[in-house]
C-alpha cells in the first residue's frame, strides 16, 4: 500500500508555460493573422516570442490572460 504525502513531487512544483504556434493563437483567439500582428504592434496584444528564424509563438499564459481581460 502506498502512503499519501502533502509533498509534490518537483515535477509538479514547476509550472510549465506552453509556446502556440500562430495556428493555435488564432483559433484560440478568433482573430486573423493580420489582426493578431496589428494589435501587437498596437501594443494591445502580447508579443511573440521568436523560437526560429522565420517562426515565432506566444506563452500560452500570456495568451489566456489576454483572453481573461477581454471579460472586464
Amino acid at each position: 500500500m502506498l502512503k499519501r504525502t502533502n509533498q509534490q513531487t518537483p515535477h509538479h512544483q514547476a509550472q510549465v508555460d506552453h509556446l502556440l504556434p500562430m495556428r493555435a493563437v488564432i483559433e484560440l483567439t478568433s482573430l486573423s493573422k493580420a489582426t493578431i500582428y496589428r494589435k501587437v504592434a498596437d501594443g494591445t496584444f502580447p508579443r511573440p516570442l521568436k523560437i526560429g528564424k522565420s517562426r515565432v509563438a506566444w506563452r500560452e499564459a500570456d495568451i489566456a490572460a489576454w483572453i481573461a481581460g477581454l471579460a472586464k
